[in-house]
């Protein structure tokens, strides 16, 4: 029986959109870099575990494009923020329906320190609706680490095989069924509250 529930934030609860960030720093460096989800450097990696500063990854970035002039800080972050478009609409009714329901709610989401300040500050009121919250550049752990998943089920004294985790990268997905915790390829789409629940609710459905 599924009791709780493990979502990635991005790309299921919250809406980015990375082409976005990609052109604002090709038009602050005159350069053009390829990165998404899938597409990423090294240093963002780092970044998204803690492993180094905000200054560090601004200077590291600044390198990747060849750059050798300055950037105001507020510019860069700036760039690197207006990927971040909000919550889904569905996202607080539908995280308030679940809870009611009795589930167990976490999430668990690859982020960095300018990503989660911005957010947070955005949307303080959405994160109290959640049992648990597990953010990559605060638990030195990212999916789709084994490392991370261990992490998270000791955290929440969690079974794997009560847990159901969304996401909308299928490694993420692989990686979890991995640890025998079930999981929902999620496929991004302007979905209702009804319309979410419902895939949900199947999906628990099928996995009791």
């Amino acid at each position: 029986m599924i009791k709780n529930i493990l979502f990635d934030l991005g790309g299921v609860l919250y809406k980015v959109d990375y082409r976005e960030t990609a052109q604002k720093l090709a038009d602050i460096f005159s350069a053009t870099m390829e990165f998404s989800q899938e597409k990423e450097l090294s240093v963002i990696a780092e970044y998204e575990k803690g492993n180094i500063s905000t200054d560090v990854f601004r200077q590291e970035i600044s390198s990747a494009f060849h750059y050798e002039g300055s950037v105001e800080n507020t510019q860069f972050d700036h760039a690197w923020n207006v990927m971040l478009k909000g919550f889904y609409d569905y996202t607080e009714p539908m995280l308030n329906t679940l809870t009611q329901k009795g589930y167990n709610i976490a999430i668990l989401s690859n982020i960095n320190k300018l990503h989660l300040e911005h957010i947070h500050n955005e949307f303080p009121a959405i994160f109290s609706v959640l049992h648990h919250c597990f953010f990559s550049c605060n638990i030195g752990h990212r999916k789709p680490e084994s490392s991370c998943f261990h992490y998270v089920l000791d955290e929440c004294g969690w079974n794997p095989k009560e847990t159901l985790f969304v996401d909308d990268a299928l490694r993420h997905c692989k990686a979890a069924a991995l640890e025998h915790i079930h999981t929902l390829h999620w496929q991004s789409a302007p979905y209702s509250v009804q319309e979410v629940l419902s895939i949900l609710l199947e999906a628990i459905e099928n996995h009791d």
